[in-house]
């Protein structure tokens, strides 16, 4: 059995509100105030048939990772220590410190001392914990001020908004006037022509001022359609969707009938992900260099709500479908399913980004939304 020991200056309990809660896996963290706190993980020796084709050290730095996140940290770790020194270098790369080991590394192991890996703005490998380490900040803000001041660039950006949270671009304050004033009531008529990703109707006087009917919905007999432009005659779809399976395959197109197109807008639940690392601007309308790759691609996130809260979140997760390791630095939320179109709403930097190494590596990522 190996083990290995995180820095924790950010160290969190999770409760459970009560019995109900406790059944559900409903949970609620909070900070502990704890100096210097170390979280040690005991990794457990499995057999082949467990691991079935996976690597045991991925299968490990995975489950590290998922309990790291949800149940004992708010911030990356300080530093890291194993015996392990394979395992103490991977998962420090995890977390965006330095997995590289120097000269001072193979002396060390030589000497048959464990392996400390350092932030990455230090370059030396220490044998020990670091005197004095970043104590444990008592409060959320205490932590970004004390990150922002001893930790890299990166971090600090990461932690700009409060407990990571989305950035609404531009076009997502569009979006929202959209979804809660109604913009154009609506209308109804007949269709002269459909298809996939579009609906005529020679006879209508479509609105072409400002976004016209862009982020509507239109719908036709058992399918609906966002409208992403449209001229006073034609409506530019991004596709049908079957109701009850957004995510799902498209819907058949509908034949020629009655269409409605509906006041208000479509809900921006879908997420993407990409590797692209620069931060989030209010102008962005695309999210830079988004993934396509199936597994990867945009797809219908989890919501989340606690009644009377000022907040949700969206939560997906994200499996690698090939041996191409890839690092998702960035989100975005969108009103519309197809990778190309629809209208970005929120984009948030993802704080320790993961790095996804090997085919069928997850990351599970959860944006919060400030109302």
């Amino acid at each position: 059995m190996s083990s290995i020991e995180l820095g924790n200056v950010a160290p969190t309990q999770t409760t459970y509100p009560d019995a109900d809660a406790a059944r559900e896996g409903r949970y609620e963290r909070r900070l502990v105030e704890i100096e210097n706190a170390v979280t040690t993980f005991r990794i457990p020796d499995r057999d082949a048939a467990e691991l079935g084709d996976r690597d045991p050290l991925d299968v490990a730095i995975a489950e590290i990772g998922d309990a790291w996140r949800d149940h004992h940290s708010l911030a990356p770790p300080a530093f890291v220590r194993s015996v392990d020194e394979e395992l103490a270098n991977r998962i420090a790369r995890r977390y965006s410190v330095s997995g590289r080991a120097r000269q001072a590394l193979a002396d060390r192991r030589k000497a048959g001392q464990d392996v400390l890996v350092p932030p990455e703005h230090e370059v030396k490998v220490l044998a020990n914990r670091p005197k004095g380490w970043v104590p444990q900040p008592t409060s959320v803000d205490a932590l970004k001020a004390t990150l922002k001041q001893d930790w890299p660039e990166h971090l600090a950006r990461a932690l700009a908004q409060d407990n990571f949270q989305a950035l609404k671009v531009n076009s997502g304050n569009d979006f929202q006037a959209l979804v809660m004033g109604g913009e154009e009531v609506g209308e109804t008529g007949t269709a002269t022509a459909v298809a996939a990703a579009s609906l005529t109707n020679t006879g209508a006087a479509f609105p072409t001022t400002g976004d016209g009917y862009a982020g509507h919905h239109v719908v036709m007999g058992a399918a609906y359609a966002v409208i992403l432009s449209n001229t006073g005659t034609v409506l530019t779809l991004d596709k049908w969707y079957a109701p009850a399976t957004p995510g799902g395959a498209a819907a058949a197109t509908p034949a020629l009938g009655a269409y409605v197109i509906l006041p208000g807008g479509q809900p921006a639940f879908w997420m993407a992900i990409t590797e692209n690392a620069v931060a989030p601007a209010a102008a962005d309308t695309v999210l830079t260099g988004e993934l396509t790759l199936s597994t990867l691609a945009r797809a219908v996130a989890t919501y989340g709500h606690t009644t009377g809260a000022a907040s949700y979140t969206l939560s997906k997760q994200f499996q690698n479908p090939d041996a191409t390791a890839r690092v998702i630095n960035k989100m975005g939320s969108f009103n519309s399913g197809p990778a190309v179109g629809g209208r970005l709403v929120f984009e948030t930097l993802v704080p320790s980004p993961p790095t996804l190494a090997s085919a069928s590596d997850t990351t599970t990522l959860t944006d919060t939304i400030s109302l």
